[in-house]
């Protein structure tokens, strides 16, 4: 069992780990909300650090919820962490959703992007079939 010094301990680290997963996703979605490229290290670093933060929330669970069960023999101090830990993964949750609606917009509009060239490639193929079919229509009536 974990005494009191080390559940504080593991519940300030819980919640500090929260706040790098929130200003993780902000970041990722300040990066895609810009228009034009987007600057792929910045997205794989702000990407690496939302993982490792997800990561270290993952091994602290199984270490905290036998304690959530007894909160009520918890320290004030401890419960208090949590209910911080508890405000902010609310407004991980919600980072995250605007991030995945920031990257749906950016993929919707590069696919539209892909299609208007697609259009234009199938155009300029059959004006240059057209072209060169004339030409081979003018060559063999010459011979």
């Amino acid at each position: 069992m974990i005494d009191g010094d080390e559940l504080a301990r593991l519940s300030a680290r819980e919640l500090l780990h929260y706040q790098e997963l929130v200003r993780a996703y902000q970041a990722l979605t300040a990066l895609l909300a810009h228009e034009g490229p987007v600057a792929l290290d910045q997205l794989a670093e702000q990407q690496e650090r939302a993982e490792e933060a997800t990561a270290a929330l993952r091994t602290l669970q199984p270490l905290l919820a036998p304690h959530r069960l007894l909160a009520d023999r918890v320290p004030e101090g401890v419960r208090s962490l949590w209910r911080s830990s508890a405000e902010l993964a609310a407004e991980a949750a919600a980072a995250n959703t605007a991030l995945l609606t920031q990257a749906d917009f950016r993929l919707t509009a590069a696919l539209g992007r892909l299609g208007e060239l697609q259009v234009g490639q199938r155009a300029l193929a059959a004006y240059r079939g057209r072209r060169l079919g004339s030409s081979a229509l003018i060559a063999d009536r010459q011979a």
